[in-house]
Formats: structure tokens, sequence, C-alpha cells
């Protein structure tokens, strides 16, 4: 299997060469088998389900949609062996994260409390312009997670 370029976060696009709207099988192609795949249900009522591809190695997961014709719709690292605009973020503080969304002009960051018993140290910080999700624990950046631009509320735009 040929060695792919994987480190570059693209927002509303992908990661590296790996791109939003891709089948299962053309992933796979790129970059083996997955680790562990993960079959879920967003919504048990409308039974919309999903299969996440968890490639351990990499520090990255794949997500798949029904909706989608399961297509590539959501893509998550944990890495900072991942750059967000030549920036690697995981492992950043809370503080110097929130710099980090200053110097790259990141300006729409909603924050969520999303603490739990489970969890009691866990926050979400959101950028709807990048469609990208910060996951924070116990103060630490520990997982980007972003997905395709949508053109309005129901439609995602695909990238060519």
């Amino acid at each position: 299997m040929k060695k792919i370029q994987l480190s570059e976060i693209k927002p509303g696009v992908g990661l590296g060469q790996i791109k939003f709207g891709m089948s299962r099988e053309e992933v796979k192609s790129l970059l083996g088998k997955p680790n562990e795949i993960i079959e879920e249900a967003y919504d048990e009522e409308r039974k919309d389900r999903y299969d996440s591809w968890e490639y351990h190695e990499l520090y990255v997961d794949f997500t798949f949609d029904q909706e989608n014709d399961w297509r590539l719709s959501g893509i998550s690292v944990y890495s900072d062996e991942y750059l967000l605009f030549n920036e690697p973020l995981i492992g950043l503080d809370k503080e110097e994260l929130m710099d980090q969304f200053t110097a790259l002009q990141i300006n729409d960051i909603e924050f969520e409390d999303m603490s739990s018993e489970e969890a009691p140290d866990h926050h979400l910080f959101s950028s709807d312009k990048t469609q990208i999700n910060f996951w924070v624990d116990l103060n630490i950046l520990i997982e980007i997670q972003w997905s395709p631009f949508y053109v309005d509320d129901e439609t995602i735009k695909w990238p060519d």
C-alpha cells in the first residue's frame, strides 16, 4: 500500500488526500482495513445509522452516514501530528487554544460545557464558519472533529 499524506486538516474538504464524500471502499483502498468499525444510530426512531471507522495507529476516526449514502461525512483526530492551518493544536491547554483561535482568525467560537459525572471537566468549542469542533478535557485539547460545509441546513457541499 502506498504512503499517503494525512497531516493537513482541511476545513470542509477532509484530511490530506482523504476527502469528504468518499465511499468506504475508497477510504479502505487508501488506508487499508480499519482497526475497528463501530455501527451506531443517531436516532432510534428515525433509524439513521452511521459507521465509525477507527484507525488506532493513525489516531483518526472516519464517520460514514447512511443518510448520505454511506459517504464520508465526519473526521476526528487525536494527535498533535495533525495540523490546522499549519499549526499543531492537540495538547494545547485552553488558554493556548484560545490564543490560536485569535491567531488563526477563527472568530466565531461558541463554548459549551459538556461536563458530566464521568467527564467532570469536558468542554466543546465549535466554529460554524469552519465546521470544526474542538473537544477539551481537563483543560487540554484532546480531539478535533470536523465535517463538510453546508449550502443550507440540509444540503452538503461535497468537495471536488
